[in-house]
C-alpha cells in the first residue's frame, strides 16, 4: 500500500445527485416552510395595505391600465363613428349631386348675359350729385330672387334634384356691378338639359324676378350674348378626384380603427393583479427546496467521507476485492426510497451473496494459504460479519482474523505485521477519509502487507 500525496478528490455527480434525493424529506420540509413563510408574508402584506384602505402598487397600475383600455376603446369607437358620418355624407353627395356625376371631359354649359339699362325716370329720381348707381340695386334683386321659392316638383323634373345646394351647382348667377351686367349659367350632361334649364330660369328671370326688380327702379334687361357649348371642366375633375380621395380615406380610417378596436376586444381587459399568495408560496417552495438541496450538496462535498471504492485505489494504490451496494435510504426498499434505490442500482450488482463469492474467489486465488487480517475504521460488529461471511466461502487454508481500528487499537500493529496479508474493510458514506489515511500511515509504519480492500 502506498499513500498517494498527489491524489485530487473528484466529485461523483451521479452519487451526489442521489445523495440529495435520499434527503427528500428534509428538502420537502424546507420547501414547505419556505412556501408558508413567503405565502404568509404576502397575505399579511395585503391585509395590512387593504386594511388601511389603500391599493398596492400593482393594483394602482391595474386601475390605470383599465382606464387606458376603455379610453382606447372609446377613442376607436368615436373615430369609427366620425369616419362613418363623413363617409355617409360624401356618399350622399355623390348620389345626390347631379353636377358631380357629370363627365368632366364633356360638360355642357349654357350662358346668357344681360345688361341692366335704367330708364330715364329712374335716373332723374336720384338726388343731385348722388354717387349711387340704381342698377346695382336692381341687379341685387335679380340675384336674390332667381332661385328663391322654387317649386320642388318642377326642379326634380327639370334638374333631377330639389336640393338647393345641388341646384346651385347647376345654375349660377353672377353680377358685375362695374359693367351693370347679369350673367346666367346652367351646366349639365347634354345640350338638351342645359337648354331646358336655361329656358326655365330665363323665363323666371324675365317674369317673376323682373317684376320685383321694377319696384326698385324702372329698367329693362338687354340681352348682350348667349351661348351653348361643350367643354372640359378641370374644376369638376378636381372635385371628383378629391371626392374619391376623401371616400377612400374615410373607408381606410374605418377599417384601421375597427381593426384596432377588435384587437383590443380580443385582448380583453388587463388581467387583475390578484393576491399572488400562491405565486409567492411557489417561490418560497422553490427557494426552500434549492436551499435545502444546496446544504446537502455542501455537506456531501465537505464531510470528508469515503464515497466510492474507486477512491481507495486512487488514494492508497490498493486493489478493491469487492464493493457492496451501500443503501443509504431511511426506508430501504419502501415507497419513494425504494424507487430511488432501483434507479441508483439499476446496473449494479446488489446481491450480497454474489459479491461475497466474488471476493472469496479473488482472495483464494491471490492469497493462497495465508493468515489474513481484516481491519478498518468500521466497527467490530461489521468486521465480524464480513469475516463470518467470507469464512463460509473460503477454503480452510485461508485463515481469517479481525481487529478493528488501528488508530486506537495498539494490538492491530503487531497482528498486522505478523499477518501474511491485511485487507482493509471500509464503508461508503460512513468511513472518513482522514481516519482511513491515519490508519494507512499506522499500517505502513508497522510494515503491514496490505493486499487490498473491501468497501461496504
Amino acid at each position: 500500500m502506498r499513500i498517494n500525496e498527489n491524489y485530487e478528490a473528484e466529485l461523483n455527480l451521479r452519487d451526489m445527485f442521489f445523495h440529495i434525493l435520499y434527503h427528500w424529506r428534509s428538502c420537502l420540509c424546507a420547501a414547505l416552510i419556505g412556501a408558508i413563510l413567503l405565502g404568509g408574508y404576502q397575505a399579511m402584506y395585503l391585509a395590512r395595505i387593504h386594511g388601511e384602505g389603500k391599493l398596492t402598487l400593482e393594483e394602482q397600475q391595474y386601475q390605470l391600465d383599465l382606464e387606458e383600455y376603455y379610453d382606447a376603446l372609446n377613442t376607436y369607437q368615436n373615430y369609427i363613428a366620425a369616419y362613418s358620418d363623413l363617409l355617409a355624407e360624401r356618399n350622399e353627395y355623390r348620389t345626390g349631386s347631379v353636377w358631380i356625376a357629370l363627365d368632366s371631359q364633356n360638360e355642357w354649359v349654357a350662358t346668357r348675359r344681360y345688361y341692366v339699362q335704367m330708364e330715364a325716370e329712374a335716373l332723374e329720381a336720384l338726388p343731385e350729385n348722388s354717387a349711387q348707381d340704381p342698377a346695382d340695386h336692381v341687379a341685387a334683386v335679380y340675384n336674390a330672387t332667381l332661385k328663391s321659392n322654387l317649386d320642388s316638383g318642377e326642379m326634380l323634373a327639370l334638374l333631377g334634384t330639389d336640393r338647393r345646394e345641388y341646384i346651385d351647382e347647376l345654375v349660377a348667377v353672377w353680377i358685375d356691378n362695374t359693367a351693370n351686367t347679369i350673367m346666367l349659367q346652367t351646366v349639365g350632361a347634354d345640350e338638351a338639359f342645359v337648354t331646358a334649364a336655361m329656358a326655365y330660369f330665363v323665363n323666371r328671370l324675365e317674369t317673376v324676378c323682373a317684376a320685383k326688380a321694377q319696384e326698385v327702379g324702372a329698367h329693362r334687361l338687354v340681352l348682350v350674348n348667349e351661348d351653348v357649348v361643350s367643354r372640359k371642366d378641370a374644376t369638376l375633375l378636381g372635385e371628383q378626384q378629391e371626392l374619391d380621395r376623401q371616400i377612400d380615406g374615410y373607408r381606410e380610417g374605418i377599417r384601421l380603427n375597427t381593426q384596432k378596436y377588435n384587437e383590443l376586444v380580443d385582448e380583453d381587459e388587463p388581467p387583475e393583479p390578484g393576491t399572488h399568495i400562491k405565486k409567492m408560496a411557489l417561490i418560497g417552495f422553490i427557494l426552500g427546496l434549492v436551499l435545502a438541496a444546496g446544504v446537502h450538496l455542501i455537506r456531501y462535498a465537505t464531510d470528508g467521507r469515503l464515497h466510492s471504492a474507486k477512491e481507495m485505489t486512487g488514494r492508497y494504490a490498493v486493489p478493491v476485492y469487492g464493493s457492496f451496494a451501500h443503501r443509504r435510504a431511511r426506508r430501504s426498499g419502501r415507497g419513494l426510497d425504494g424507487w430511488l434505490e432501483k434507479r441508483e442500482f439499476k446496473h449494479v450488482v446488489t446481491d450480497a451473496d454474489t459479491v461475497y463469492r466474488s471476493i472469496a474467489a479473488l482472495m483464494a486465488e491471490s492469497l493462497g494459504e495465508k493468515d489474513v487480517l481484516l481491519t478498518g475504521t468500521v466497527g467490530r460488529e461489521k468486521l465480524e460479519a464480513v469475516c463470518g461471511e467470507l469464512k463460509k466461502r473460503l477454503p480452510d487454508a485461508v485463515r481469517l482474523s479481525t481487529q478493528p481500528d488501528a488508530r486506537s487499537n495498539s494490538g492491530v500493529i503487531a497482528l498486522a505485521g505478523q499477518a501474511d496479508a491485511v485487507i482493509l474493510v471500509e464503508e461508503k458514506n460512513v468511513s472518513r477519509v482522514s481516519q482511513i489515511r491515519r490508519e494507512a500511515e499506522i499500517l505502513a509504519i508497522g510494515g503491514a502487507k496490505v493486499a487490498g480492500c473491501i468497501v461496504l
